[in-house]
């Protein structure tokens, strides 16, 4: 089976920089890690993207039989499997819906740092594509916070 872990990361306030990452594993072997962000964006978009971008990478490789979505966004895992159609990011939620139908794509939640590898992995590569995209100021007044 091929397990798509995948996981987004902002801000608490909406408008800042966000990541997303999605590790593709197979038989406890990674095969594929991406992750990128955007300057400003919600968690929720991110948890979104991560998702709809590793079952892109399935589709495009021609599928694989059995594939689950693994992530710790109950809201994202819904959205896929059909259960919730969401009333904000409506076009993210159509596309996610028609790659996890495309690849036949089962849904598993784990719960958020609770010590699963491949989801504390995405969650780390998330967090790193985040941090990337914030500024050097602010970057230099949270260090600054952090003497305090």
């Amino acid at each position: 089976m091929l397990s798509i872990f995948c996981d987004g990361s902002s801000h608490s306030r909406g408008g800042l920089p966000g990541g997303w990452a999605f590790i593709l594993v197979e038989e406890d072997q990674a095969l594929v890690t991406r992750s990128g962000g955007e300057k400003s964006t919600t968690n929720n978009r991110m948890e979104l993207r991560a998702a709809l971008l590793g079952l892109r990478e399935v589709i495009s490789r021609g599928g694989a039989g059995e594939v689950e979505l693994v992530s710790d966004s109950r809201f994202t895992l819904d959205i896929a499997n059909g259960s919730y159609l969401p009333t904000r990011y409506l076009a993210e939620a159509r596309a996610l819906r028609a790659a996890a139908l495309e690849a036949k794509a089962k849904t598993r939640w784990v719960r958020g740092h609770s010590g699963d590898r491949w989801n504390e992995q995405a969650d780390a590569l998330a967090h790193e594509a985040k941090q990337a995209l914030v500024p050097a100021r602010v970057k230099k007044k949270a260090e600054r916070r952090a003497l305090l």
